[in-house]
């Protein structure tokens, strides 16, 4: 998000560059991440972010306004159909913020049950700027 604040500040093609870059990065570990949050214990299961969700789609709307491309159209829409489809909970009307790998809900864990309101307005606050 800073090089594309720099990019659109000074017009300077390598802070295009570091932006497209940095997004790059973050998508190819949003799609095979590696490290200790990765590796599920005896204690705690894997778990799908919504945070990382969100992340890319807001990286994705700065990413379009700033730099002025859809490069990442297609992969924020899959991500906004999966937060949507997934991770909204139609029968408490609440965004998870984990859920499990198959996409159901644990509400047996209090990781499971965790419920960031902040996260479920900006997630919608988002949207409203994809519409």
């Amino acid at each position: 998000m800073g090089s594309c604040a720099l990019y659109d500040l000074t017009k300077e093609e390598k802070y295009k560059k570091q932006a497209i870059d940095s997004m790059n990065n973050y998508l190819k570990r949003i799609k095979k991440p590696k490290g200790i949050w990765t590796k599920a214990t005896k204690f705690a299961k894997k778990r799908l972010s919504l945070g990382v969700q969100m992340i890319f789609v807001n990286l994705g709307i700065v990413l379009k306004d700033a730099l002025k491309i859809n490069d990442y159209d297609e992969e924020v829409e899959k991500c906004v159909n999966l937060v949507v489809e997934k991770f909204w909970n139609p029968k408490f009307n609440v965004l998870f913020e984990n859920i499990n790998e198959d996409y159901s809900f644990d509400l047996e864990t209090s990781d499971g049950r965790i419920i960031n309101p902040g996260h479920g307005i900006k997630f919608f606050i988002y949207l409203k700027k994809l519409i």
